[in-house]
């Protein structure tokens, strides 16, 4: 009857509808949860790096150490390195911060361009950088670090009409089994001074 076709119109259409709102908010669910997850990605990423130089920040380096300590794979541990820029108070004083900054961020570029990918570098604070070396001795951290000091002594960096020349020290220690992870950052720090002391330019291990 016209009653019973126009009863079935309805439910169709009504279960057309209830369809198409469905698959809509489907779409918009999935996006939203792809938006979310994107934007909860960029906020981590945000809180583990330094907006200068793009490195990752002492806060990340941290973690990412607590991690290595953890997970020490036989008895290879890992090598860590505290370095800083020589003499970077006279940069800024006599260039001023927004040539310090370019220093900065100039280093930051060679450190990952050099240190090999499945290596480390972050902003340990100022113009103090950590560098980690998983799975890797001090001998063969500190090739690569003699490599990347003699690099950045070559390394010129340029702001508009100004162009000079940095060194930097290296304090290098591998991981201390016995005594832990605060005492090997302690250890580099030391290895960092004593480099200083011997004229700066240098790796120590």
């Amino acid at each position: 009857s016209e009653e019973n076709l126009l009863q079935i119109t309805n439910t169709i259409t009504i279960f057309w509808c209830i369809s198409v709102i469905a698959f809509i908010f489907s779409n918009n669910s999935q996006e939203l949860e792809s938006k979310l997850i994107e934007y909860n990605a960029q906020l981590e990423k945000q809180a583990n790096t330094d907006t200068l130089t793009g490195l990752y920040n002492r806060r990340k380096a941290m973690e990412y150490m607590e991690y290595l300590v953890k997970n020490q794979s036989g008895s290879c541990g890992f090598s860590l390195c505290i370095c800083d820029i020589d003499f970077f108070k006279k940069v800024n004083d006599n260039y001023g911060h927004d040539f310090g900054d370019e220093v900065l961020k100039s280093l930051s570029k060679l450190f990952l361009e050099e240190i090999g990918e499945k290596n480390f570098a972050a902003r340990w604070g100022g113009e103090e950088f950590l560098l980690l070396f998983p799975e890797c001795n001090g001998d063969n951290a500190s090739d690569i670090l003699e490599k990347l000091r003699r690099k950045i002594k070559n390394m010129k960096v340029k702001k508009d009409d100004l162009e000079i020349s940095v060194t930097m020290t290296f304090g290098l220690a591998e991981y201390d089994f016995i005594n832990g992870l605060t005492a090997t950052i302690s250890e580099a720090d030391k290895k960092l001074y004593m480099g200083k002391e011997k004229g700066r330019d240098i790796v120590i291990f």
